[in-house]
């Protein structure tokens, strides 16, 4: 009875995450860890993080028994490393009223309320703190079902929306007086996007980088990727933006954010739109110096925003206080964003750079890439070790071993790598017994176990100061 495959243990490793405690995240990962888009399906509830350099900003909504009216609380919190949480002392918190379309009210009072949002494997739990009561409410990732396609799928066209076309559009928060709107038209025609809900294209929204991969695919007719491999760590597999980041990266468009990462779900900034506009046009020389005062020469997006200048490409109203700057740091909203692949649609392929070369794939290796998935035991296949990425050099590292079609062990560690090596100090052990194929009981047999893990010759090898395994037991990658 084979108890330890690789999705039981990525599930008892994720299980275990609370009670073993956390490693330090560093602010920086953890604000490509929280920011995005969060819901809570069970109680209707919506989350949007946002990261500001310093704090983080949470808006919260959730309904009541009005069509009209939604709860909201806005939080500003500040990361503890100590505790791996954003932690907030005081909020605003009201009901927002609904005029008509987007238009609303907002009715805010002072809440003393104290408390704070931590990840749990995939989710964010909000603690809500009262007095000596604490309430807690689980968050999915809202990215996953926003903006998938409709089902048909036509052939992009840069064609001018049709009357026919527009009246189709569901979306009740875009007027025809708006400048984006024949973007949407186009990018709701030609199945770029189907908006973050029936109804609603959220054009103030903010779009993640794992969105704009998508969009551009979708935008060149959603080629087979040249390369199935996948690059990066935390691009899941069979992930809906999976397919998109391997056209991206086989085409030049994304070389990632470093250490083997793409952040699929941190924002997308301007600059970075019309990064990957550019280098999708094969990196065509703009003939001259743009006029923006907040894009220097020497900066990664200067020759990309110059060109899109040069295209039309850049033509929104809002790209900044005055109209000789870009900012190109700030944060892509939904409505700039689609205008920008809308123009660049337009373009024909005497605006595709001809001699393009085949783009060198420049992607940072994942300090510990080889460790990363599962491992079975080489000489029967009684266990297996799952390597699950935690943030900076910390693993979260789960052994499942098979003692009897009864009984498990288990071992829950997180590790920290170094020089080619994944040592730990802290391993947690229990067992777990089944006494049908449904029910089973599990006991603690041990904490404190030290040791490391270590590539020999292509095999994992497991060394550990606990005399209940071999040490050095030697385990086989499993292909994915």
């Amino acid at each position: 009875m084979k108890r330890w495959t690789k999705a039981a243990a990525l599930f008892l490793a994720l299980a275990f995450l609370l009670s073993l405690g956390a490693f330090a995240v560093s602010e920086a990962e953890a604000a490509q860890l929280f920011a995005g888009r969060w819901t809570d399906k069970e109680n209707g509830m919506e989350m949007e993080v946002k990261y500001s350099g310093s704090a983080f900003s949470i808006e919260i909504t959730a309904p009541t028994d009005k069509t009209d009216v939604r709860l909201i609380w806005l939080i500003a919190g500040l990361y503890s490393e100590e505790d791996g949480a954003v932690v907030y002392e005081g909020c605003l918190w009201g009901e927002r009223t609904y005029t008509s379309g987007d238009q609303y009210t907002d009715n805010f009072r002072d809440s003393d309320k104290q408390g704070f949002f931590k990840l749990d494997g995939s989710r964010i739990v909000w603690h809500q703190k009262d007095g000596e009561n604490e309430t807690l409410l689980r968050f999915d990732r809202a990215e996953a079902a926003a903006d998938q396609k409709p089902s048909a799928d036509p052939k992009p066209s840069a064609d001018t929306p049709s009357a026919a076309a527009a009246a189709k559009i569901p979306f009740t928060d875009v007027k025809e007086s708006d400048y984006f709107y024949d973007a949407v038209v186009w990018c709701y025609a030609n199945k770029i996007t189907a908006g973050v809900s029936e109804t609603s294209f959220d054009p103030q929204g903010t779009v993640t980088r794992a969105q704009v991969v998508s969009f551009l695919w979708r935008m060149a007719g959603e080629p087979a990727p040249k390369h199935s491999d996948m690059v990066f760590v935390d691009v899941e597999i069979g992930s809906w933006y999976e397919k998109a980041v391997q056209w991206a990266v086989a085409e030049g468009v994304t070389v990632g954010t470093g250490e083997g990462r793409f952040s699929p779900f941190m924002n997308c900034t301007r600059g970075q739109v019309v990064t990957f506009l550019y280098r999708m046009f094969g990196e065509p020389k703009p003939s001259g110096l743009g006029a923006y005062t907040d894009v220097p020469a020497n900066e990664y997006y200067a020759a990309a925003v110059n060109w899109a200048t040069e295209k039309g490409i850049i033509t929104d109203p809002t790209k900044g206080s005055k109209k000789d700057t870009f900012v190109p740091m700030g944060d892509a909203k939904r409505q700039d964003m689609i205008v920008f692949l809308y123009e660049a649609a337009k373009l024909s392929e005497d605006d595709v750079e001809p001699d393009k070369p085949e783009p060198e794939i420049r992607i940072e290796p994942h300090p510990a890439a080889d460790f990363l998935g599962s491992w079975a035991e080489k000489i029967a296949g009684r266990g297996v070790v799952t390597f699950t990425e935690y943030g900076g050099d910390n693993y979260l590292v789960n052994v499942i071993w098979s003692d009897s079609a009864y009984v498990t062990y288990n071992w829950s560690i997180f590790a920290t790598y170094q020089d080619g090596k994944m040592s730990f100090s802290d391993a947690r052990k229990w067992h777990r017994t089944y006494t049908s194929e449904t029910e089973y009981w599990d006991e603690v047999d041990y904490t404190g176990g030290v040791g490391y893990f270590c590539i020999e010759d292509g095999l994992l090898v497991w060394i550990i100061d606990k005399g209940d395994i071999d040490s050095g037991a030697r385990f086989v990658k499993l292909e994915v």
